[in-house]
């Protein structure tokens, strides 16, 4: 096998003509946050491309590998060229190059990779995970982990992608088996905010409650299937299916997990006892 020579493996600086530059054909982020690209544009008209793109020769053009917004400022300022760091056409390694470059800096979310790493396993990896991680020089975990976001519930991953919530909470949130449940925690979670033990805290008395009364293959399919690692705990006692206000032990089905300070539910207890 013929080893990879420098000009090959390795990049090389040069500064490129900007109308010889075409935008990547699967782009790894889906939006752009408006304020920021203004205030690039803004320093890009002040100060110049400081960070060069990574672009590949496509024959006597180039596509971007990463810098999609500076190449965007770029055009906004009417520069001409751009210093750029420039892949050979072939590059072997330019999936791995892609998504490295744009993770750590472009500053790539969670949301928009586990569409990108899609695309790939799609397109470039012929559905094969094992491939994908590979070409990308990520572990296998880590890709599912990130490929598991996309088949959890639409509503976390649109909360994801809008960096409502971080990572970890959506992933909690994608192991709560009850649907209205995981719709209340989200709502909880954009509008005041929690951390991952708490959420996991959530979701674990969700998931008790709920296995109390419906068999685990009947709950709701929203959620994400991986829940190997999150075990729920013993099923509560009858005690904790009594209903708040009637105490009746009745239609445990109609019930809903709901959450109360201990002082206020202990107020309530003892002015309104159950009969």
């Amino acid at each position: 096998m013929k080893p990879k020579t420098l000009e090959t493996r390795w990049p090389r600086l040069d500064r490129v003509a900007v109308a010889l530059i075409d935008d990547p054909v699967r782009p790894a982020r889906r939006t752009l946050d408006e304020s920021k690209l203004a205030s690039l544009t803004d320093s890009v008209r002040a100060l110049g491309i400081l960070q060069p793109l990574s672009l590949v020769q496509c024959g006597e053009r180039y596509e971007v590998a990463a810098g999609a917004r500076r190449l965007l400022a770029a055009r906004a300022v009417g520069l001409k060229e751009v210093p750029a760091a420039i892949y050979a056409e072939g590059y072997t390694e330019l999936v791995a190059a892609r998504l490295h470059e744009n993770a750590e800096r472009e500053d790539l979310g969670p949301a928009d990779e586990a569409l990108y790493l899609f695309e790939l396993l799609e397109h470039e990896a012929g559905g094969d995970v094992d491939t994908l991680a590979r070409m990308s020089r990520r572990s296998r975990d880590y890709i599912d982990n990130r490929l598991a976001l996309l088949a959890g519930d639409v509503e976390v991953f649109a909360a994801l992608g809008r960096t409502d919530i971080g990572v970890g909470v959506a992933r909690e949130l994608n192991l709560v088996r009850n649907g209205s449940d995981r719709a209340v925690f989200l709502d909880s979670c954009v509008r005041g905010g929690a951390t991952v033990g708490v959420v996991a805290g959530w979701r674990q008395k969700s998931n008790a409650v709920l296995q109390a009364v419906v068999p685990p293959n009947e709950t709701d399919s929203g959620a994400s299937a991986v829940e190997a690692d999150h075990q729920a705990p013993a099923t509560p006692s009858v005690e904790a299916m009594r209903c708040l206000f009637c105490g009746s032990e009745d239609y445990p089905h109609s019930m809903t997990l709901n959450f109360a300070h201990e002082l206020c539910l202990k107020f309530f207890r003892d002015r309104y006892p159950a009969k």
